[in-house]
């Protein structure tokens, strides 16, 4: 029989004072028998009188066990692969933690680049990655290379994590591990992008794709201030992260939005974020006119993708081989899990009449996938035309088709969901074992690889060596990012060393007295006889100014690109 209390609530629920006096009667309801109470008395209370079950998320921690199995070459080498980008970071890395420690957060302007004549290349580069390098060298004073192997693991953690949170918060808990531990464990991630490539930007970028996709559902299901806040952030970072990823992941962002129902709050947090972010691509669109890109050589990655090379599983690099030859396609598991996905979406459409949730978003994914693997298959690009960072073919099969995949994978486990109670708990298990195992084969050839040996100590030295053996000049690989002012002076760096620089140079006039010199800026005394056109030994690019006595004047170019200003006949603080 139930219990009437005759009590009468007037306080407002969303208030302290009600919260407090429901309490009070929850703890009074609690209290007595309960054979007494009706079954359904726990539902009628509001979400937060209901009392919290807290659960172990297994899903979870086996995605971050898979995880730290991946990232373990990185723990158990001192070093970083030979021959990839991750030296390029490094050095970025270091300049950038270097201009941090000198008290500016954020530069457009990398001045040890180019033998110390300075390099804009942060002006046009996605800010994020070496960002995030030199922050964590400037907080806890870590060698280079440990912050970008720190950044390689949370990378690849934070994607697994990421995908099995959106996956699951859509087709179910069953569906996000297994999309979790796929998109985790494919080849472009486990090993092309972290260990053979070392492109942290587009590792980066993937990582936190997902989790982009993963706020914005949140936020269109409970737009609350929280929700709009971590979605604004998460936007703001992914786009920071690497532009052609970006581009490209905008499909999934567009789909997502797309299958919502309050798609004002998502279009509003992803102007908030294009705002946000407007401090790094306004200066780069706006002066994409004050550089001159050089092609050195051609990029090797630049041939279209065989579609048959989607299903190939990597091979294991023989323990002699230096630098082997990145895998270039998707992975057996990827594709598989994918066929698998696709044929069990067409089931449900077709037989079961379109009982999966988000049928119409798992369509448009499906799409996208397939898409990016034919464009991949036929793109290829002539990086001797002068374009600088082109979408290449590796970049559609990534950025669009693996995460696309990845979440139409997710749904050949929910399917299983719609099968009858008694045969559905089985059959889920062994699906979704059968789909993760082709995954998992990938970590295999990422534990095979070599042991790196710990690197060089990163000095201003090395930096100039590499770039005289062009190995790595304005910490770029292929070419060249010039200000348009060196570039039409004729002079490429590949010629010039060091100790052949000008001598007429104002840091080497005699007359000059050095008073402070930061990556960022300068201060000279100078005792001029004579009026004279004086250089720095910087590149002259938009946004630099001298400095005489206190009054700005705006900076010039010399003959050979350099800044230069004409000074009167006196003694100056410039």
């Amino acid at each position: 029989m139930p219990i009437q209390l005759p009590i009468k609530l007037t306080a407002n629920y969303n208030t302290l004072a009600g919260k407090s006096v429901a309490h009070h009667i929850s703890a009074i309801i609690v209290g007595m028998n309960s054979d007494m109470l009706p079954d359904t008395l726990p539902d009628d209370l509001p979400a937060w009188m209901r009392p919290r079950h807290r659960v172990i998320d297994w899903a979870l921690l086996v995605i971050c066990a898979c995880a730290l199995l991946i990232a373990l070459p990185l723990i158990a080498s001192p070093g970083l692969p030979r021959h990839t980008d991750a030296a390029l970071f490094v050095a970025r890395g270091a300049q950038t933690a270097q201009i941090m420690r000198s008290g500016t957060l954020y530069s457009r302007w990398a001045s040890d680049f180019y033998f110390g004549l300075g390099s804009p290349l942060f002006n046009y580069l996605p800010p994020l990655p070496h960002w995030l390098v030199g922050v964590h060298q400037f907080i806890t004073d870590a060698n280079p290379i440990d912050s970008v192997k720190v950044l390689i693991g949370l990378s690849l953690l934070a994607a697994g994590v990421g995908m099995y949170g959106f996956v699951r918060d859509r087709y179910g808990a069953r569906a996000g591990l297994l999309s979790g531990l796929i998109y985790l464990s494919s080849p472009p991630l486990a090993l092309t992008l972290s260990y053979q490539r070392g492109d942290l930007s587009a590792l980066l970028s993937l990582s936190l794709l997902p989790w982009a996709l993963w706020t914005l559902d949140r936020l269109a299901q409970q737009p609350t201030r929280r929700a709009f806040v971590t979605a604004v952030l998460t936007l703001a970072a992914w786009s920071l992260a690497d532009v052609r990823m970006t581009v490209l992941g905008a499909f999934c962002v567009a789909v997502v939005i797309a299958s919502s129902k309050r798609r004002y709050f998502s279009l509003s947090a992803i102007a908030v974020a294009l705002l946000i972010t407007a401090f790094y691509w306004l200066p780069a669109l706006a002066e994409q006119d004050a550089v001159q890109w050089i092609p050195l050589a051609a990029d090797p990655n630049s041939a279209p993708i065989a579609l048959l090379q989607n299903f190939v599983v990597p091979p294991i690099a023989a323990p002699h081989m230096i630098n082997p030859a990145p895998y270039q396609g998707l992975g057996l598991g990827v594709s598989l899990a994918a066929l698998i996905g696709g044929l069990t979406l067409f089931y449900d459409y077709a037989v079961l009449r379109d009982r999966t949730p988000f049928m119409g978003a798992l369509v448009a994914f499906a799409i996208g996938g397939g898409a990016g693997v034919l464009i991949a298959s036929v793109a290829e690009v002539n990086n001797s035309a002068g374009a600088w960072q082109p979408l290449q073919a590796y970049h559609w099969l990534s950025g669009l088709a693996l995460p696309c995949l990845t979440i139409v994978a997710g749904a050949a486990a929910a399917s299983v969901e719609h099968l009858p109670k008694r045969l559905s708990i089985r059959p889920a298990f062994a699906l979704t074992a059968f789909l993760a195992l082709p995954t998992l084969l990938t970590i295999t050839p990422a534990l095979s690889t070599t042991y790196w040996p710990a690197s060089a100590a990163l000095t201003t030295a090395n930096d100039a060596a590499s770039e005289l053996a062009i190995h790595a000049p304005g910490s770029l690989r292929n070419g060249l990012l010039l200000p348009i002012a060196a570039y039409r002076a004729g002079a490429p760096l590949a010629t010039i060393a060091i100790n052949t620089l000008p001598e007429n140079t104002l840091r080497n006039d005699p007359s000059v007295l050095p008073i402070e010199d930061t990556p960022l800026s300068s201060r000279f005394t100078v005792a001029l006889g004579t009026i004279q056109r004086v250089s720095f030994k910087r590149y002259a690019f938009p946004g630099w100014f001298v400095g005489i006595d206190n009054m700005a004047y705006p900076a010039e170019s010399s003959s050979q690109g350099f800044v230069a200003l004409t000074l009167p006949k006196a003694t100056r603080e410039v």
